[in-house]
């Protein structure tokens, strides 16, 4: 009542957006040959994420949930791959517009199998004729995926040591009787734990 003017200001009301973290959760499982992913391995539990705010004005406002979210991640051969989550699929109800959504990768893990991995190879047996021969035969091996490695090398006798390791079995060669002898195979490949072997004769 002393005062003839009206005094007027305005102050804003705001609300901000509620921060909110979804991590990928990690996930493993043992090779097997076939596609592994995110929801498919051994340890993988739904909804294949973690919210991981713990303040107490962070994280999924009180009754409210994830409606949608899609995650990728998937391997075949033993090692590791991530695992994303679509920041643009994460769907809060109708309320996502009132969030700030952060998400961070998960790795699945694919480790190598405990089944054997195995190598065979045939002895080979030519008249002698004066010419060199090799084993012609293959090596089998029984691996699902991957890229094996098989060396081959002339094995130990008595008064001789192991030769050299090499892909290439055409460069073992025997020409007379006295040459005859034992091939040593291993194979090896990412996906499996042990190293196979075998041996085969090549014999004039």
């Amino acid at each position: 009542p002393n005062y003839k003017n009206t005094a007027t200001d305005t102050a804003a009301l705001t609300i901000t957006a509620r921060p909110i973290t979804l991590k990928a959760n990690n996930a493993s499982n043992k090779y097997t040959g076939e596609t592994i992913t995110y929801a498919t391995a051994e340890d993988a539990e739904e909804p294949y994420y973690t919210i991981t705010n713990t303040a107490e004005d962070e994280g999924l406002a009180p009754n409210q949930s994830i409606t949608a979210a899609t995650l990728s991640g998937e391997g075949i051969e033993a090692g590791t791959y991530p695992i994303t989550i679509d920041k643009n699929s994460v769907t809060i109800g109708t309320y996502t517009a009132n969030y700030n959504i952060t998400v961070q990768p998960g790795t699945l893990t694919i480790e190598k199998t405990d089944e054997e991995l195995t190598v065979s190879l045939e002895d080979f047996t030519h008249v002698y004729d004066g010419t060199p021969y090799y084993n012609t035969n293959t090596a089998e091996t029984n691996e699902k995926t991957g890229t094996t490695k098989i060396q081959y090398r002339v094995a130990a006798t008595e008064d001789t040591e192991a030769g050299e390791w090499t892909e290439d079995l055409t460069t073992i060669t025997a020409t007379a009787v006295a040459d005859s002898l034992t091939i040593e195979v291993q194979a090896t490949n990412p996906n499996y734990k042990n190293t196979a072997t075998d041996t085969a004769a090549l014999t004039i």
